[in-house]
């Protein structure tokens, strides 16, 4: 009973808190009642016209004419499924506080959107800042179709953009065309240079890994340390990886940047890669803290942050 009104006051305190429509909050109480009202209802519930009505809601507002527009940053139109992935929630994570919170990752201020399941992707507190700012270089592993990469452009970052599926790939390529200093790379990152086999996830374009069971396609994988050796870049400011199970791998590719300049780290995860490896944390801390022990690390619902202070980088 207990859980059956938190999913329920959760909704409800989205909606107070922005993130939702009140349009959407009654027909997600309507679908959870029917779920609920089900002999054989299926094992999740999951409600379908809560979340088309939001994604219709999503494309009036934010749709203009080729794009999708979050203030400064564009992303380009999307198919019928990765416009459902995209408006139909993901972008808050990117987006919310960019558009609706000034930009700012004070840690009280966001704490309470966390609480109702925002996984932003940077945060400010006494012991990390990790913040896209102007000027920044930025690495971004597991792009998608660029919507952090949009973000950091907006902000007046750099940003080297990985993406290996090639269907996902050609949206990036959209998303660099429409924003400036985006630069867009068709190779997975690791801690490997070469060619390995990408799992693809039939039902979630964010979902293809590098590890696990299923359809494989060959792709190109590199390491940070060797892009940015090969290319000359002359430092690096800021690492976001979310790339399903394979952060360790990008860490372990990245020990030279991580001890040469410090970037800000925000490392994003879901369990479901590995269920068999509850201290997955605990490694991605290790490996961190054995390539730069300046490093102050904050451990999050699903994600990691880490920076340095200015003072420690001295």
């Amino acid at each position: 009973m207990h859980d059956r009104f938190s999913v329920l006051k959760k909704k409800f305190l989205r909606v107070r808190a922005g993130m939702d429509s009140f349009s959407e909050c009654l027909l997600f109480f309507w679908e959870y009642f029917l779920w609920r009202c089900k002999k054989n209802r299926p094992q999740y519930f999951s409600p379908d016209l809560a979340n088309a009505w939001a994604v219709r809601r999503r494309k009036r507002t934010y749709c203009k004419g080729e794009y999708y527009s979050f203030k400064d940053a564009k992303i380009p139109l999307l198919d019928p499924e990765n416009e459902k992935i995209f408006l139909g929630g993901y972008f808050l994570n990117v987006f919310f506080p960019y558009c609706f919170l000034n930009d700012c990752y004070d840690e009280s201020l966001i704490a309470p959107y966390e609480a109702l399941h925002a996984d932003f992707y940077g945060v400010k507190n006494q012991r990390v800042d990790v913040r896209v700012l102007p000027g920044d270089i930025v690495i971004d592993a597991g792009s998608w179709i660029g919507d952090f990469a949009a973000y950091a452009s907006a902000k007046g970052a750099t940003v080297y953009a990985f993406e290996p599926t090639k269907y996902i790939f050609d949206y990036l390529l959209k998303t660099a065309k429409l924003n400036k200093n985006i630069f867009p790379f068709m190779k997975a990152l690791g801690d490997t240079n070469g060619v390995m086999e990408l799992i693809a996830d039939p039902n979630n374009s964010m979902g293809n890994t590098l590890i696990g069971e299923g359809e494989k396609d060959q792709i190109e994988i590199t390491t940070i340390d060797e892009f940015v050796e090969k290319n000359g870049i002359p430092r690096i400011d800021f690492i976001k990886a979310s790339v399903q199970g394979y952060e360790t791998k990008v860490l372990l590719g990245a020990k030279k940047v991580l001890r040469e300049f410090s970037p800000k780290l925000a490392l994003f995860y879901n369990y479901y890669y590995y269920p068999d490896m509850p201290d997955f944390d605990d490694e991605l801390e290790a490996i961190i803290k054995e390539a730069n022990p300046s490093y102050n690390v904050v451990r999050k619902r699903r994600k990691l942050f880490a920076s340095v202070s200015d003072s420690d980088s001295k």
